[in-house]
C-alpha cells in the first residue's frame, strides 16, 4: 500500500452486518455524489464484506484483510509500518487500530451505547462466565476508545453522556445525525422480491422486528405480548423477525412464543440482505424496536422513509431520536404493550398520524449526502486540532459501577 500525505484511511474492519453495514454502504455510495477526488480515500476492510464491491464500484482503492480476529490483529499490529505518520484514519464505527495511537490521527464513530449507561446492567441476563467475558470486552473497548483523538456520536444524548459522565473533552466530540440509508427507500423495492415476501408471510397484520439475534433486542418478550393479544380475541397478526436460525437466541425466542401458546404468531425469515430490506418493509404494516439500549437504530429512519408506523422502547435514547414519530412502550409490561399494539392494528387514523409524523421527523435528519459531508467536515476539524494531548485525554474517566 502506498499513501499520499492527505489521503484518508477509511477503517471498516469492525463492520460486518446490520445497521453498521447499512450506514457504511450508504457512506461509500454517497461519496460518488460529492465533488471529491476518489484518491482522497483508501479503505481497509474484511475481504468478505459487501463493502469491497461498493468501494470498487465507486473507484476507492482498498486493502482487504482475511476474516477472523487473528488476521485482523496481525494487520492492525503493522499499522505504524503501513500508514504514514499523521495519516488521518476514520473508523466509521469501532475502535482505533492497534498501535495506531500517536501515529495516525484517529477519528472514530462511537456507537457502544452501553459504555455510557453505567446505570443499566446491560449484560445481567447472561450466565456468570459469559457475563464476565463481556465485561472484559467492554474494558478493552474503553481502553481503545480512550486512545482516539476525536469522537463522533449519533445522538446528542450520547454526546452529552460522554462529556458529562465520562469526561470526554467537549471540543473533541461531535454529533453526526443519522440519515436514511441510500439502500432503503420506496424506489429500492424489487417487485419480485416483494411478491416473494408477501407470498410466504401470513395474510394478516405484520409487525416487523428487523434485527439480528441478540437479547438486547428483547424479542423473546413478545411471546408473552402475543399471548395477551390472543387472549383479547385478536388473532389476525404476526411478528416477523430476521434472526439467524442457527443463533442460540433465536431458539430462545421461538421457545418463548411456544411456551406462551403463541408459536403461530412469529415467522422468522432469517437475515435479509441490504438490497432486500426495502421490499420486506413494504409488505409489513408496522415496525418495532424493543431494545434495552441503542446508540441509534436504523429502524427509525427506515420506518419513516418507507411510510410505516413505529413502536419503540420508552427510553431517553429513543425519545431523543423519534420525537412524536413513534409509540413508546415498556415491553416488560406485556399487557400494556399488547394494548398498544392492538390499538395500532385497529386504528387506521393512528397509523396515518404516525406515518405523517415520521415524514416530518425525517426532515430533522440529514440526507445521505449531507451526512457524508458532515463526516468529512468533522474529519477536517479533527485534522486542524491535531492529536489529542495527554492532558486532554486524562479527563476521560469511566464510571466504575458497571459490574452488575
Amino acid at each position: 500500500m502506498k499513501f499520499l500525505d492527505d489521503q484518508i484511511v477509511l477503517n471498516f474492519l469492525s463492520i460486518s452486518h446490520g445497521g453498521g453495514l447499512q450506514n457504511a454502504l450508504s457512506f461509500v455510495h454517497s461519496l460518488a455524489s460529492l465533488d471529491i477526488t476518489k484518491e482522497t480515500f483508501f479503505a481497509v476492510l474484511k475481504e468478505s464484506s459487501p463493502l469491497v464491491g461498493m468501494c470498487r464500484a465507486n473507484g476507492i482503492k482498498l486493502r482487504s484483510v482475511k476474516s477472523g480476529y487473528y488476521n485482523r490483529i496481525k494487520f492492525e499490529l503493522q499499522s505504524k509500518n503501513l500508514f504514514l505518520k499523521n495519516q488521518i484514519c476514520f473508523t466509521h464505527f469501532g475502535l482505533p487500530m492497534l498501535r495506531s495511537s500517536g501515529h495516525c490521527l484517529n477519528v472514530v464513530g462511537c456507537a457502544y451505547s452501553n459504555l455510557f449507561y453505567p446505570e443499566i446492567p446491560f449484560w445481567s441476563y447472561l450466565p456468570r462466565r459469559e457475563r464476565y467475558r463481556r465485561y472484559a470486552i467492554d474494558e478493552y473497548r474503553r481502553l481503545m476508545l480512550t486512545k482516539a483523538d476525536y469522537w463522533i456520536f449519533e445522538t446528542e444524548t450520547l454526546r452529552r453522556r460522554a462529556v458529562e459522565i465520562c469526561g470526554f473533552p467537549p471540543h473533541r466530540v461531535s454529533v453526526v445525525k443519522m440519515a436514511p440509508s441510500e439502500l432503503v427507500s420506496p424506489q429500492k423495492i424489487i417487485d419480485e422480491i416483494r411478491e416473494r415476501f408477501d407470498s410466504i408471510l401470513p395474510q394478516v397484520f405484520r409487525f416487523l422486528i428487523l434485527s439480528g439475534a441478540h437479547p438486547n433486542k428483547r424479542i423473546h418478550l413478545l411471546g408473552k405480548v402475543a399471548d395477551h393479544m390472543r387472549k383479547r380475541g385478536v388473532r389476525e397478526f404476526v411478528f416477523v423477525s430476521t434472526m439467524d436460525e442457527k443463533h442460540p437466541y433465536t431458539h430462545i425466542v421461538r421457545q418463548s412464543f411456544i411456551d406462551h401458546g403463541a408459536g403461530d404468531y412469529i415467522v422468522n425469515l432469517g437475515p435479509i440482505t441490504p438490497d432486500n430490506v426495502a421490499s420486506l418493509i413494504d409488505v409489513c404494516h408496522a415496525m418495532g424496536n424493543f431494545s434495552v439500549l441503542e446508540s441509534f437504530s436504523n429502524n427509525f429512519v427506515e420506518a419513516w422513509r418507507m411510510g410505516k408506523p413505529l413502536v419503540v422502547t420508552d427510553a431517553d435514547w429513543a425519545r431523543d431520536s423519534c420525537g412524536n414519530a413513534a409509540i413508546f412502550v415498556d415491553v416488560e409490561d406485556a399487557e400494556e404493550t399488547a394494548d398498544m399494539l392492538i390499538q395500532l392494528k385497529n386504528d387506521a387514523q393512528l397509523r396515518e398520524s404516525l406515518v405523517a409524523s415520521g415524514y416530518e421527523q425525517l426532515r430533522s435528519f440529514l440526507t445521505p449526502e449531507r451526512k457524508t459531508r458532515a463526516y468529512l467536515d468533522v474529519i477536517q476539524r479533527a485534522k486542524g486540532m491535531g492529536f489529542c494531548s495527554a492532558s486532554e485525554r486524562s479527563t476521560i474517566h469511566w464510571p466504575r459501577n458497571f459490574y452488575k
